[in-house]
């Protein structure tokens, strides 16, 4: 018996020294700190995120000083004026993004994942698989439909995305519900994929009347005339003006039209993508055994800068800045 649990052992000395890092050729430099948030980020969604002591940072307004989200509540969304926060519970509120004064608290049965908010009507997804419309005006759920369970799901969530007299709802099972928001009614239902696990809609994003969504593992591209799928290990996505780019499970970014056609590649072997984010000439990737990585985005060329350590905390970046933990670095 004891040569069975030597060999058990040897295996799986054997399988760990096997696994594969990312191991850049060259690098450039450190990526130093410039500064501390205080507390660290401890929920992160795709558009922002909510640190320990109830402040949120956001995609759109950065890292917001004025106020506090109220204990157990984390950022879903934003729009001009407010913030959507929910809590475990089923509580959802509205918050001004002026004073944080609450606006609106509301109530439902099962926890909100994801949300939108335009004018009166909040467009949702819950842990149910709901879809849900409130309009605020009338202080009502006006629209309710059931989908299938969903038996796990990536916390890489898309918000619900109005278009003007649509609302796209992206759903926990892998499809795009399209609804007329006047008639609350939907109009069509397009599946993405129909993974049993994990399948939620990750990415919804729409320019020019293109639309761009993504599950785990297909790119989908809708037009008025046609529909273009992509099977694909999908990470990340960034829909730039008419470019997509796919950050994918295996270490590479992929440059795409929006309708998918493939422009250009670049491999990065092994990379973990743990954040991406873009600025108005480069991309950024935080890769999760320690590197900052710094790509144009023809995908020509890249640099990679060395972190401090591996990520074991929470990231987001946008406009110059990246948020990892309780600390913050400015790009150049």
């Amino acid at each position: 018996m004891k040569y069975i649990y030597a060999f058990l052992i040897l295996f799986a000395l054997a399988g760990c020294s096997s696994k594969k890092y990312f191991e850049p050729k060259v690098v450039v430099g450190d990526a130093n700190y410039n500064g501390s948030v205080v507390t660290p980020i401890v929920d992160t969604v795709r558009d922002g995120a909510t640190l320990a002591d109830g402040r949120v940072i956001t995609k759109r307004s950065g890292l917001i000083e004025k106020g506090r989200l109220p204990s157990g509540f984390k950022y879903i969304n934003e729009n001009d004026s407010d913030i959507i926060a929910a809590d475990i519970y089923g509580d959802l509120y509205i918050i001004s993004k002026s004073d944080f004064s609450v606006k609106n608290k509301l109530k439902f049965d099962s926890q909100i994942l994801s949300a939108s908010l335009k004018n009166n009507l909040l467009a949702m997804v819950d842990a149910k698989n709901n879809i849900l419309l409130y309009d605020l005006s009338i202080g009502k759920l006006v629209y309710k439909e059931r989908l299938h369970d969903a038996v796990a799901v990536d916390t890489r969530l898309a918000n619900p995305l109005f278009l003007n007299d649509l609302i796209i709802y992206p759903t926990l099972d892998g499809r795009l519900l399209i609804m007329n928001m006047y008639q609350k009614r939907v109009l069509r239902d397009i599946a993405i994929s129909d993974n049993d696990i994990f399948n939620n809609v990750i990415f919804l994003g729409v320019h020019n009347n293109i639309l761009v969504a993504s599950t785990r593992t297909k790119v989908i591209s809708v037009t008025p005339s046609d529909i273009k799928t992509l099977k694909i290990g999908v990470k990340d996505i960034i829909y730039d003006h008419d470019k997509v780019y796919v950050f994918t499970k295996d270490g590479k970014v992929l440059l795409l039209t929006n309708t998918l056609q493939k422009l250009n590649e670049l491999e990065l072997p092994n990379a973990i993508f743990s954040a991406v984010f873009s600025s108005d000439s480069k991309l950024y990737a935080v890769e999760k055994t320690g590197y900052l990585i710094e790509i144009s985005k023809d995908l020509s060329s890249y640099q990679v800068r060395k972190l401090s350590d591996e990520i074991k905390s929470p990231v987001i970046g946008f406009n110059g800045k990246v948020y990892i933990g309780d600390k913050y670095i400015i790009l150049k």
